[in-house]
């Protein structure tokens, strides 16, 4: 589980599942409900009339493909779930999905180095005498 790439736990009964909401999930949502961007599906969200039992078991089965594909929909919908607790967690698993992570000093850290002996070679500071140095006046 990498929380930088938006995987969020949720313990579901005895188990504990990994929820990731990435540009994927959020395609696959935005395509069954017909959306245009995001602002749609957080107005879908919030509105009263929301998403239905059907939908909710939809966005869940989403969000659990990345890290457990091999669940179907019909099986996440009879998993043993706390309706309590799995709207906060939808929606950080949301947030952590669709928001960078990774903090400024981490992302120093992962920059890749350049190889060595890439590029121009540096003079090592020894030359050579000039009496071996050839001129180009001829003599």
């Amino acid at each position: 589980m990498n929380p930088h790439r938006g995987d969020t736990p949720i313990e579901v009964g005895e188990e504990i599942y990994t929820l990731c909401y990435d540009l994927n999930a959020c395609a696959m949502i935005m395509d069954k409900f017909d959306m245009e961007d995001f602002e749609d599906l957080a107005e879908k969200a919030l509105s009263e009339s929301g998403f239905d039992l059907r939908d909710f078991i939809f966005i869940i089965w989403v969000g659990m493909q990345r890290h457990h594909s091999d669940l179907k929909e019909h099986d996440v919908g009879g998993l043993e779930w706390d309706l309590n607790e799995i709207g906060p967690v939808i929606g950080e698993a949301f947030s952590k999905g669709l928001i960078r992570q990774t903090s400024p000093d981490i992302e120093k850290k992962v920059t890749r180095k350049k190889k060595p002996g890439a590029g121009r070679k540096r003079n090592s500071g020894r030359t050579k005498p000039a009496s071996s140095a050839q001129t180009s006046s001829g003599d």
